[in-house]
């Protein structure tokens, strides 16, 4: 990948930082990425708040060079204080930023939350979004955001990502688990946990890098997550983790999950079946 470049905003976030390990770990060509932080750059990192300066993004440009297409990994997470309507003002502003910049195309981070409760088989992109949280109803309105530029002629494609393992409620606390402070799993009335669709972060930043530089238009939404759903004991038994099973708090959800036929029809070479936590 010589001469196409990519801009990953929100590099320092959760996700942002793992997927960031994942392509140190296998990079993609030297100098095809650019890193955005809020920090002090380093070297391949650009330093850069959306929410402070759209015209920002020329400074990049005029440092690195042309940038081809962004992926923002950034917004508020659901534990954050900061008010979740900042998500879609984020998205606005890096939006604006990339118009005026004349980068074509940017992948925005959104969420499984959009769909809302679950359902025993995966959601579609074109299935009904009801959102049962804040955080749900934040990022339907970042998508609303990228709608709204897509009408203007800038190709925006909200991915709907799954859990991401390292990122997610249950392998975030595995480090501190222990006999005395094992893993709480809900049971529900079947005897099984609850059932997720996960997508580890090394495969996550294969789909990043396969989607900014896919030779054909992107769908204006996309669910992003592993082929098979995950179930949380087999998770937590597969890192050794001590875990006990716990009763399922009122409005507690057995079944979370995507249907992602069209990402593995988008990339078909894509290893989709490996594990969660790859």
């Amino acid at each position: 990948m010589i001469n196409p470049r990519l801009l990953l905003v929100g590099s320092t976030g959760r996700v942002g930082s793992l997927v960031r390990l994942a392509w140190t770990q296998c990079e993609p060509e030297a100098g095809a990425v650019v890193f955005q932080t809020r920090g002090s750059a380093g070297p391949g990192e650009f330093k850069w708040d959306p929410l402070q300066s759209t015209a920002g993004l020329d400074d990049c440009l005029a440092e690195h060079g042309d940038i081809d297409a962004i992926v923002s990994l950034a917004g508020i997470v659901p534990s954050a204080r900061q008010h979740l309507d900042l998500d879609a003002e984020i998205a606005d502003k890096l939006l604006v930023a990339a118009a005026q910049a004349g980068i074509p195309r940017v992948i925005m981070a959104s969420s499984s939350a959009v769909y809302g409760v679950g359902q025993k088989s995966g959601f579609a992109e074109n299935d009904p979004c009801s959102p049962a949280n804040d955080y749900g109803w934040a990022k339907l309105k970042t998508e609303d955001r990228c709608a709204k530029w897509r009408s203007e002629g800038l190709e925006v494609c909200a991915i709907r990502i799954g859990n991401v393992a390292g990122a997610d409620a249950l392998l975030s606390r595995v480090a501190s688990a222990s006999a005395a402070n094992p893993l709480r799993i809900d049971r529900f009335a079947d005897g099984r946990g609850p059932r997720r669709s996960y997508i580890g972060p090394q495969i996550l930043g294969q789909v990043l890098l396969g989607l900014a530089f896919h030779p054909l238009p992107l769908p204006p939404v996309l669910n992003v997550a592993g082929a098979r759903p995950v179930q949380m004991e087999d998770l937590a038994d597969a890192t050794g983790a001590p875990w006990i099973w716990a009763e399922p708090a009122d409005g507690a959800h057995q079944h979370i999950e995507l249907d992602c036929s069209l990402l593995m029809s988008l990339l078909p070479d894509m290893p989709m079946e490996q594990s969660a936590t790859v």
